[in-house]
C-alpha cells in the first residue's frame, strides 16, 4: 500500500511526496516550525454569585475580558454546577516562551486585581 503526503511550502501549490521522501521532508519541516503552547488554569471562588445565572454572568464577563485583552482561547473547564466555584483555562500559542509567559502572567495578574473573583489556585504549563 502506498501512502501519499502533500505539502505546501511558502504558499506554493500542494506537491505530492513519495514514502521514501517522507522522513527527510518531516525533518526539514521541523527545522522551520517552532510552536509552543502555554496553558493557564485558574481555580476561582466567586463570593457574590448566589445562583448559577449570576455565576455565568460573572464568568462570561471575565472570559470576554481575557479574550479581548490577551487574544487567547478561554473556556470554563470545571465547577460548572457549583454556584461559587469556577475553573477557567486559557491557552496561548506562540513561537517564543517569553511571549507566552507574559500573556499568561498578565491574565493571572488581571484576575488577581478583579474584586468580583478570588483566585484560589493557578497553574501555568508549557506544552
Amino acid at each position: 500500500m502506498s501512502l501519499n503526503y502533500y505539502i505546501s511550502v511558502k504558499g506554493s501549490k500542494y506537491q505530492s511526496i513519495k514514502d521514501s521522501d517522507t522522513v527527510s521532508c518531516i525533518l526539514n519541516l521541523e527545522s522551520y516550525i517552532k510552536m509552543l503552547i502555554g496553558l493557564l488554569t485558574l481555580d476561582l471562588h466567586i463570593p457574590d454569585a448566589d445562583s448559577l445565572k449570576s455565576k455565568r454572568f460573572i464568568v462570561k464577563s471575565l472570559k470576554d475580558k481575557i479574550k479581548n485583552k490577551f487574544n487567547v482561547s478561554v473556556a470554563e473547564v470545571g465547577g460548572n454546577d457549583l454556584w461559587q466555584r469556577a475553573v477557567i483555562a486559557a491557552a496561548c500559542v506562540s513561537n517564543e516562551t517569553v511571549a507566552i509567559n507574559q500573556a499568561l502572567q498578565g491574565i493571572r495578574d488581571m484576575v488577581l486585581s478583579m474584586p468580583s473573583v478570588e483566585l484560589i489556585n493557578s497553574r501555568m504549563e508549557m506544552l
